[in-house]
């Protein structure tokens, strides 16, 4: 049996709950808003299945405490305007995760890059949303908020950005 033989039997036993099965896993998640179980073009795989299949220790998730430390700073509470409308829960904490351990960044680091980006964003308006900022395109944000509080003298003009 090949792993294209495999995969054929899991989309189409009925018995096998796909894709809630891998999404309970933590091992898919859809990674487009016009939803549809059909098309394995609607899913991506999450930091726990890479690790899987390269063979890697995966990390456990990260604590619930953690992650809403991050998921608040775009709360209306936090910046008086509401940038998580847009951005599930369990989305944002799956691209997160990955995005820490892809780029070996702590918390406290996203935490201050969250604040930096807000600090110097002309208008929160046309701000990035939470997950966005994390990951929107293959190209993240986070990530050159980051390098510029590195190196200062590289400053990014947020409002050019979004």
């Amino acid at each position: 049996m090949t792993y294209e033989e495999l995969g054929m039997i899991i989309l189409k036993s009925k018995k096998f709950k796909f894709p809630k099965t891998l999404i309970d896993e933590n091992l898919i998640m859809y990674s487009t808003t016009n939803i549809t179980d059909e098309s394995l073009d609607n899913f991506e795989l999450t930091g726990k299945a890479i690790a899987i299949l390269n063979g890697k220790e995966y990390k456990k998730e990260m604590s619930q405490e953690d992650f809403e430390s991050y998921y608040n700073k775009f709360t209306i509470n936090h910046l008086g305007i509401n940038k998580v409308a847009f951005s599930p829960k369990q989305k944002v904490k799956t691209k997160l995760q990955t995005f820490m351990q892809k780029y070996k960044v702590d918390l406290p680091t996203i935490l201050e890059a969250v604040d930096h980006y807000h600090r110097n964003c002309q208008n929160l308006q046309y701000s990035y949303d939470a997950q966005y900022f994390i990951e929107k395109n293959g190209g993240s944000l986070l990530l050159d908020v980051i390098a510029e509080m590195k190196n200062p003298s590289q400053l990014i003009s947020y409002n050019k950005i979004v």
